[in-house]
């Protein structure tokens, strides 16, 4: 019997991988080729951001999914907190594979770090909706409020969005503002499922829908792969 998904949920995490390849592929174009794209700034910065956000809130999305349809407390947090285990795995994988390409500029605390551990917490919150949206709004604020404590020479801090002027990273994504943002999602899932459509795993084609069901393979995949390309091409010319 195939199993079923929900359309709405494939559909916009295969928007927000392609989003995310197309734009790790500029940085690479601009890090590893030398074409100027300001990947850092005006509509790149926006455009990352806008991939961010949309995978937080599919992830808080198809968090609260999954208690609707269990139903059950305890269930629940043991299915969630092995599927934050499982990411936060995969963030290991990345520190150490970004370690090993710069020690200066490695993934300490990146959107992978920062989804799993805001699942894991998540799964001790209040259950009710305006709860959860006090909270996230409040995370949101606290996150554009903790500049305010100034340089600080640890990277401890680095998970509440608290770091030194020194500080650079590939990838960042502490939990204030961004945990906010998933229970966001959460809200948005518990509002939305009755107007979402399930099909069965096998009633499209392989290729529309095949991103958005193998996001997390992707993304460990997808930098080695664009920078072997581009080396590639490099050495051809």
């Amino acid at each position: 019997m195939a199993k079923e998904r929900i359309l709405e949920i494939d559909a916009l995490r295969t928007v927000a991988i392609v989003m995310m390849v197309i734009y790790h592929l500029a940085f690479d174009l601009q890090s590893f080729v030398g074409i100027n794209i300001d990947v850092l700034h005006g509509g790149w910065m926006l455009f990352a951001r806008a991939t961010a956000i949309t995978f937080l809130i599919v992830s808080g999305i198809t968090t609260e999914i999954t208690w609707i349809k269990l139903n059950d407390k305890n269930k629940y947090k043991k299915k969630i907190q092995n599927q934050a285990l499982r990411i936060f795995y995969a963030a290991l994988l990345v520190s150490i594979a970004t370690f090993l390409f710069d020690r200066d500029t490695y993934v300490r605390f990146g959107i992978l770090h920062c989804i799993a551990i805001s699942i894991f917490l998540s799964s001790f919150l209040p259950r009710h909706s305006y709860k959860k949206v006090i909270i996230g709004i409040s995370i949101i604020i606290l996150g554009y409020s903790v500049t305010l404590f100034g340089n600080i020479e640890t990277e401890l801090l680095l998970p509440f969005g608290i770091y030194s002027s020194q500080f650079s990273s590939l990838d960042y994504f502490p939990l204030f503002p961004w945990m906010g943002v998933l229970l966001i999602g959460q809200v948005i899932g518990g509002i939305s499922l009755k107007y979402m459509h399930s099909y069965a795993n096998n009633s499209f084609r392989w290729y529309a829908f095949w991103p958005g069901r193998h996001a997390l393979f992707i993304y460990l995949i997808h930098q080695p792969l664009l920078i072997g390309i581009i080396k590639l091409f490099m050495m051809k010319r």
